[in-house]
């Protein structure tokens, strides 16, 4: 009797660790088909487009190009955002999302989350996430642009600070 019962709790023990071992490739592939990763990599792309094209507008530091220098910005831009959306695209992202999944997640927890987004509470969030992240962006977007003056005077006060370090040491 005494046998059985530490061989059950042997059995017992080695199932516990089993279940917190690292997940599958296949459940994290679940996972991220229930909550919809693709839209995340869907939703980077406009951003990283128009981060893009800021860049591109902010080099130009205020000066109207001209129409050759304006063909030639478009090509860039055109081809930019072609290889951003080529190696940007869910399926190049994919195994950065398992392998992130894999080291963060046990077998337990992605099995926990696959719960989740199977129930209506799950399925609810899915639904509504979009509504709520477009909401904090345009917040963040506001809080920033009201940042980028104080950056701006950041960056012309180093600026001003490097020069006269330049101008004493020349002197």
């Amino acid at each position: 009797m005494k046998k059985l019962l530490i061989l059950l709790s042997i059995c017992l023990a080695s199932a516990t660790v089993s279940a917190d071992t690292k997940p599958s490739d296949s459940s994290v592939e679940e996972l991220l088909t229930l909550s919809e990763a693709y839209k995340l990599v869907d939703n980077m792309l406009p951003q990283m487009e128009a981060m893009i094209k800021s860049s591109a507008q902010q080099s130009l530091e205020g000066k109207t190009p001209d129409d050759e220098q304006r063909e030639v910005i478009e090509t860039v831009l055109v081809k930019t955002n072609a290889l951003v959306k080529q190696e940007v695209s869910y399926e190049k992202m994919k195994p950065i999302f398992i392998k992130t999944y894999k080291d963060t997640f046990t077998q337990t927890e992605i099995n926990g989350l696959l719960e989740f987004y199977k129930s209506k509470t799950g399925q609810a969030f899915l639904k509504k996430m979009p509504s709520i992240n477009q909401a904090a962006a345009v917040d963040m977007q506001i809080k920033l642009t009201n940042l980028l003056p104080k950056i701006q005077q950041i960056s012309e006060d180093t600026l001003s600070e490097v020069r006269a370090r330049r101008k004493t040491t020349i002197d």
